[in-house]
């Protein structure tokens, strides 16, 4: 997964690098941007995103799970069709919809939804740890079944309706490509499991899918030298 990864973060750079970001074109007759985020995060940086057609990326569950990897996308997806756990979502989108600016706000629902999928682990009895602070950046859960361990990672997005998935690739393009520590969280996750909460924070709606990092990688990976061949060479 490190190849792959490096290989993300080094066609970014050289696309930096030849003044061709951001882009929004076709790749294979679907719409694919790489956005430069002109609004800050809640702690001030300034990202690198792909926005991907989510029906490239998203595998339905397998019905017979036969490892933890799937049994844990098969369990997460039958959480997000829960009415009782589809409630306690929209009631905490409601508390948090009018609370503080718009980037405290969404602070706030991240922290939110990670702790509704930290409730949920709880329920369903399963041995995990959280991140220590040198781990925080590569994922979130770490939990453990058996001999078998896996990583998931939890993200937001507030475009509910767009039908992409955002990939951070840089974390501050004010910043230095070439550091590691600038390094978006796809280019650096640790995880294999990538659960996605997209809401309408002022229609107390949201829709949750879980999506496997090898199948994002492999994707971002094939579009990246696809524009990169097509405007670089």
């Amino acid at each position: 997964m490190k190849a792959i990864q490096h290989d993300i973060w080094k066609k970014i750079g050289e696309l930096w690098e030849n003044k061709q970001l951001p882009f929004d074109g076709q790749i294979e007759g679907r719409r694919v941007r790489i956005l430069l985020n002109q609004t800050p995060s809640p702690d001030g940086a300034r990202g690198v995103f792909l926005l991907l057609p989510q029906d490239w990326v998203w595998e339905e569950p397998t019905q017979n799970p036969t490892n933890l990897e799937e049994r844990l996308r098969r369990l997460l997806y039958l959480k997000n069709q829960d009415l009782t756990e589809i409630l306690e979502i929209k009631r905490t989108l409601e508390e948090l919809a009018r609370k503080g600016d718009i980037l405290r706000r969404e602070a706030n629902i991240q922290h939110a939804f990670e702790r509704h999928t930290e409730r949920w682990l709880d329920r369903l009895d399963l041995f995990y740890t959280r991140p220590s602070r040198e781990e925080m950046s590569n994922f979130d859960f770490l939990i453990q079944s058996g001999n078998e361990s896996l990583c998931l990672e939890v993200k937001s997005d507030r475009h509910r309706y767009t039908g992409n998935i955002s990939l951070e690739l840089i974390r501050d393009y004010k910043r230095d490509f070439t550091s590691p520590l600038n390094a978006g969280s796809l280019v650096k996750t640790q995880a294999s499991l990538w659960q996605v909460y997209y809401y309408d924070c002022e229609q107390r709606q949201f829709d949750a899918k879980v999506f496997r990092v090898p199948k994002l990688l492999e994707r971002a990976s094939h579009v990246l030298k696809h524009i990169w061949k097509q405007k670089c060479t």
